[in-house]
């Protein structure tokens, strides 16, 4: 908690912060729906990469604005040593990603938000019974997890993606 009011007291870190927290708790709110939960996790990951990467010069708006979004999520990924695919137990998203030729987690979660925003028909992505949960959960995962490196944390999380099994708090990647 110390790390997260540092970063919102600083007046350099604080509109991102801020952007990225209230992003990441509204995705939480029971009576957000889970595509919109979905959406709005995507919306703040897509801000940080544009944060991280154009705003802080490391990248130009032109190569930036070329590569796909699940690009810069599998480079935010990266850059803090979070393993891009798709957990054993997300057999869901498994399969979707399978069914489409996805590589990993990015393209997935990438490629499931399009289907949300633009569907070809209503029921399209719901074909996979769990699928849309899934990834709600590793959308999570992956924002809560970004959001920690970003103000610093070293400690131990709570993954969000093991369901249906016990498990207990685990350090975050960039310590290991």
């Amino acid at each position: 908690m110390e790390l997260f009011l540092d970063a919102w007291l600083d007046p350099d870190r604080h509109e991102v912060t801020r952007h990225i927290a209230r992003h990441l708790i509204v995705a939480h709110h029971r009576r957000t729906t889970i595509e919109a939960k979905i959406m709005l996790v995507h919306a703040a990951l897509e801000y940080l990469a544009w944060v991280t990467y154009v705003l802080s010069g490391k990248c130009s708006r032109k190569k930036y604005r070329e590569a796909p979004a699940e690009d810069h999520l599998r480079d935010l990924l990266k850059d803090v040593g979070i393993d891009p695919a798709i957990p054993s137990g997300l057999q869901a998203l498994q399969r979707f990603a399978q069914e489409e030729q996805l590589a990993d987690g990015p393209a997935a979660l990438t490629r499931l938000r399009n289907r949300l925003v633009h569907p070809k028909y209503p029921g399209e992505p719901y074909h996979i019974e769990g699928l849309v949960t899934e990834a709600w959960r590793l959308s999570t995962e992956y924002g809560e997890l970004l959001l920690l490196g970003r103000i610093g944390y070293r400690g131990k999380y709570l993954p969000r993606t093991n369901t249906g099994q016990w498990v207990d708090s685990i350090s975050v990647p960039w310590t290991s």
